[in-house]
């Protein structure tokens, strides 16, 4: 939990360092890909004073910026950088916390 925690803070200061802190405290609770429901989403962009589909983006911006900085994160753990490992890390993590 350390490790996702750590990546999504370095996520949150990019964000923040680019101007974007508003989208990412609107836009950080669809991080999952679950878009909750429609309204929801619509909440989030009427905030941001963006379209659904213009929030919609960012949050798959977020997440990809997520996903990155978690490989980003593997990466020191794993031993020689291998891209494969680091993957089914990433993989492993993923499987482990959507059972917890």
């Amino acid at each position: 939990m350390q490790l996702l925690a750590a990546s999504l803070a370095k996520v949150e200061q990019t964000w923040s360092a680019a101007g974007r802190a508003p989208a990412f405290t609107a836009l950080v609770p669809f991080l999952s890909g679950a878009w909750h429901t429609e309204s929801n989403l619509s909440d989030a962009a009427a905030a941001l004073g963006i379209t659904v589909n213009a929030a919609r983006h960012r949050a798959c911006q977020l997440r990809r910026d997520y996903r990155a900085a978690l490989l980003a994160e593997i990466a020191e753990t794993i031993a020689g950088n291998d891209a494969d490992a680091v993957e089914e890390e990433l993989r492993f993590l993923f499987r482990a916390v959507s059972e917890w």
